[in-house]
């Protein structure tokens, strides 16, 4: 295994459990994408090994041309290369909020989203930091697999407030 200069769990496919990229710091394997098993495990993705030809500082996820599937932005030192990675996406569903504080900081940075769906609950914390020089989406993206129906939406907000929504 190479030594890793960061991470970010995200749910790159969209079936409702987060992944595990973990930026390597060297040219050679830049990212490794690893798969969850819904299980407790992860599977190294074979396919989705993200090469670059220089050191790159980090990797964060975002939804760069809203498709609904997370795209992978990277930094490198002194910015004479950065990359942007087009996830070509599935079938699988998917939800995007993009909260709003009015009590709390408008960013909504801090607040804790759970999305309910049949069989399926997926959580996310909307954070700022992702490692040195990045920053992942403050739109907060769920997977939802198959499910085209959701039952609640949760939010626990930095200022203790709690509000759910429904239907």
């Amino acid at each position: 295994m190479v030594g890793g200069r960061g991470s970010a769990f995200a749910d790159y496919n969209n079936d409702g459990y987060v992944d595990l990229i973990i930026y390597a710091g060297n040219p050679y394997v830049s990212w490794l994408l690893f798969t969850n098993n819904k299980n407790g495990t992860f599977t190294k993705e074979t396919t989705q090994n993200f090469r670059a030809t220089t050191a790159l500082n980090g990797a964060s996820f975002g939804d760069y041309n809203n498709d609904g599937f997370l795209d992978i932005v990277s930094a490198s030192f002194g910015q004479d290369y950065n990359g942007l990675y087009r996830n070509k996406g599935n079938a699988n569903n998917w939800l995007q909020l993009k909260l709003v504080g009015n009590l709390s900081n408008k960013s909504a940075v801090g607040a804790k989203v759970d999305v309910y769906s049949p069989g399926l609950r997926t959580h996310q914390q909307i954070l700022t930091n992702n490692g040195a020089h990045n920053q992942n989406s403050l739109v907060a993206q769920f997977g939802l697999g198959s499910n085209t129906a959701i039952d609640s939406v949760v939010i626990n907000w930095p200022s203790g407030l709690r509000q759910k929504l429904t239907g």
